[in-house]
């Protein structure tokens, strides 16, 4: 599967309030959140990799309409690594896109999109 590079900036998943769990991928400005959001399309899938023993591990966004793949780094740390069973138990429910406000926060952009169930899931 051929991978989207992409320079997100940084991956966050946060709760609902639904039960559900969200993840946003914030970039550096709104042209770059644009270009992104065109590239997810509709319906990505959520899957990730990790093999226990690095400090690291990889969102997968699956783009099911290209076949490509965006695969974005995470600090394996403490709060990071539960997202991991959120991810398992299909609570990640939709994707958003966030760009920085210039000031230390971030702006979400539009309604977020949908997950599909990952393949193979």
């Amino acid at each position: 599967m051929d991978e989207i590079n992409l320079n997100i900036q940084s991956a966050r998943i946060g709760h609902q309030g639904t039960g559900k769990y969200q993840l946003t991928l914030v970039m550096l400005n709104k042209p770059d959140v644009d270009v992104l959001r065109r590239i997810v399309g509709a319906k990505p899938a959520l899957k990730y990799l990790y093999d226990g023993s690095d400090i690291t591990f990889y969102l997968l966004l699956i783009l099911n309409q290209t076949g490509k793949k965006i695969r974005i780094p995470v600090n394996a740390s403490a709060g990071t690594l539960k997202w991991l069973e959120l991810i398992d138990r299909q609570l990640v429910d939709t994707v958003s896109f966030a760009h920085f406000d210039g000031k230390g926060g971030l702006i979400k952009q539009s309604e977020p999109i949908k997950i599909a169930n990952a393949p193979g899931a």
